[in-house]
């Protein structure tokens, strides 16, 4: 498994909702 690759995409998934609620 990439475990690696997960905890990016997690991360970006986070970066980007926390995005979404700073312009909001």
């Amino acid at each position: 498994m990439n475990i690696i690759i997960f905890v990016h995409v997690a991360f970006l998934e986070c970066n980007t909702h926390y995005h979404r609620i700073s312009l909001a």
